[in-house]
């Protein structure tokens, strides 16, 4: 992405109070954009080759914090528990 050959492959626009799901190859990246206004985005994650595994926020947020940023990881459920994505850019600003 930083050397400008990034391509897009999709595009979803999802209402508010409704829900898509897509999915996302290892090494690509997807992006959130809240384009009304604030919004609270619940947002999930599977292994798609193993439905068993799935986003533990729990767990990501014992490990990180609160409030995830760039840099942060998004961690899988037990007995996994390994990062199914990185934060690689974040512009929400939380005021700390």
């Amino acid at each position: 992405v930083a050397d400008g050959n990034a391509v897009l492959r999709e595009s979803l626009t999802i209402p508010p109070r409704d829900a898509r799901s897509w999915r996302v190859p290892a090494g690509w990246i997807w992006r959130i954009v809240c384009t009304e206004g604030p919004q609270v985005a619940d947002m999930n994650v599977w292994n798609a080759r193993d439905s068993r595994e799935r986003f533990y926020s729990s767990k990501t947020r014992q490990i990180h914090a609160t409030h995830l940023t760039t840099g942060d990881r998004l961690w899988s459920n037990m007995p996994f528990l390994r990062p199914l994505a990185t934060i690689t850019e974040d512009t929400i600003a939380y005021g700390f």
